[in-house]
């Protein structure tokens, strides 16, 4: 493990979790034994060369965890070297211990819903199991059956199905609850009603898409820059072009038309005359 990406213990709000990592890490560089016990000359048998050892792998240990710390709580544990010494004081330091943080913790599970989650299914069932973590780290074990009740009942309406459906099976089986087999059946549930809610959001957009009309385009005039005729029958511009009748459909609103039919009005006079 590349020890500069291990997330720094920065306090009590994410203790848990980098305990729960270092001793990993500990275990696997093989220090798991320094960190349980204080080196003194009794606990080595008040063997001298065993002592030195264990001291030499103890001060390794305090160092590697140390590697692990922010800058509040390594300025803590400057002056310690043994490791069983320096876990232990972080520990009092920063791990949650007593009523208080076991209200707190028990709190924050029966507060914890789907929506607080920001409906998101694996940040409300990750945050559901590291609670429980923290709970069982306490020696406080909740029963399976009041987890699965207050996860079901913490969702929202849309797995209204889902939590019947799983009701009814914990009540007709008599096989003790499987909490990791009820998480992966909300996993699955929520991507499959992700993928329902994509496919709505993509007919919603196809309906407010604008449909191409079939009718075909009006032609337009270049001479007065309006639609429904071409400039050769324009018959303002072409009088004898113009029709018998001029009904109610023709409406002269631009003004430079009524000047053509007014000079065209006075030619036909004139010539009359």
């Amino acid at each position: 493990m590349d020890i500069t990406k291990f997330p720094k213990l920065i306090g009590s709000s994410n203790y848990d979790l980098w305990s729960i990592r270092m001793e990993a890490l500990l275990i696997e560089r093989d220090y798991a034994d320094v960190k349980n016990n204080a080196v003194t000359l009794e606990a080595a048998g008040n063997n001298e060369s065993l002592y030195r050892e264990l001291l030499v792998k103890t001060n390794k240990a305090s160092a590697l965890i140390k590697l692990t710390l922010g800058d509040g709580p390594l300025l803590q544990s400057r002056y310690i070297s043994d490791a069983n010494i320096l876990w232990n004081n972080l520990k009092k330091l920063y791990g949650q211990q007593g009523f208080s943080a076991e209200f707190i913790s028990c709190k924050e599970l029966i507060n914890t819903t789907l929506k607080t989650s920001k409906n998101n299914m694996e940040v409300y069932i990750h945050n559901i199991k590291r609670l429980l973590n923290t709970l069982a780290s306490s020696d406080l074990v909740l029963p399976p059956k009041f987890v699965v009740a207050l996860v079901l009942n913490n969702l929202s309406s849309d797995y209204d199905y889902t939590v019947a459906m799983i009701t009814q099976t914990i009540r007709l089986s008599e096989k003790e609850i499987d909490l990791d087999q009820i998480f992966s059946q909300l996993l699955d549930e929520s991507k499959r009603l992700g993928k329902k809610a994509d496919t709505k959001d993509i007919v919603d957009v196809e309906m407010t898409l604008p449909t191409k009309s079939n009718k075909p385009k009006k032609p337009k005039c270049t001479s007065c820059n309006k639609k429904g005729h071409i400039e050769e029958k324009y018959w303002i511009k072409h009088p004898k072009l113009k029709p018998k009748t001029i009904n109610n459909t023709f409406k002269l609103d631009n003004r430079e038309e009524l000047i053509l039919i007014t000079n065209q009005v006075s030619k036909t006079k004139s010539s009359i005359e």
